[in-house]
């Protein structure tokens, strides 16, 4: 995919509810990584890999 967004993040106060409703909304994958509540994803398959590098992690205070 040409001009493809190559990373984005996503905060929620509750990470497993969000990841469940991108999981079924859009057919995201997630797949752990460093601390709890801390998922990298993408949404494409290998050949396209659609948004990539994106991040879905735990809130740690009020948004800006």
């Amino acid at each position: 995919m040409a001009n493809s967004v190559v990373h984005f993040e996503i905060f929620a106060s509750n990470v497993e509810r969000a990841r469940q409703f991108y999981e079924r909304t859009f057919g995201w994958r997630f797949e752990a990584a460093g601390p709890p509540d801390f998922y990298l994803l993408n949404t494409g398959a290998a050949a396209d890999p659609g948004l990539k590098h994106g991040l879905l992690a735990k809130r740690s205070g009020p948004a800006a």
